[in-house]
């Protein structure tokens, strides 16, 4: 009677033992989904910040871009024949911004030139403008973002 009951007893100890290997397996899968979705989210918000990163540099190249174009108005508006032999380069704020002024059709047009470049992020902005010779008088023929390239920077 004692043996039947100590097998009883081993039985149920078995019994116990089983549940806690299906508990301890059951924490082991949550814990890992768990792990899992942690790394995702940071996975995503690791790669956000990096393409807010980007859009940042890129729209901060194309403002110091349109700052060249108004650096070289201001020039042209100093002296109305001002055209540059080659690139002229000044830095803003740490950027090296490059420019180029060329006569085009005739000497009362002229074409600005800007480049710039942040990390690896290039933007070019093109200006043609007309220039009146006798009142100094400067009118935007055109503006905009182009990917033409320039000799210097």
């Amino acid at each position: 009677m004692l043996i039947i009951n100590l097998f009883k007893v081993s039985k149920n100890l078995n019994k116990k033992t089983n549940y806690g290997i299906a508990a301890f397996s059951i924490v082991l899968i949550l814990g890992g989904l768990i792990i899992e979705l942690i790394v995702a989210g940071l996975f995503v918000g690791f790669y956000n910040s990096n393409t807010n990163q980007g859009d940042v540099f890129g729209t901060q190249a194309l403002w110091y871009a349109q700052s060249g174009i108004d650096d070289a108005i201001l020039r042209i508006v100093q002296n109305k024949d001002f055209t540059t032999a080659g690139c002229l380069n000044f830095v803003l704020d740490g950027r090296t911004i490059y420019i180029d002024v060329t006569n085009i059709g005739g000497t009362n047009k002229k074409q600005i030139r800007s480049k710039v470049t942040i990390g690896t992020y290039t933007r070019r902005v093109e200006s043609i403008v007309s220039v009146n010779p006798i009142s100094g008088k400067i009118d935007f023929l055109n503006n905009l973002e182009t990917s033409a390239s320039l000799s210097c920077g």
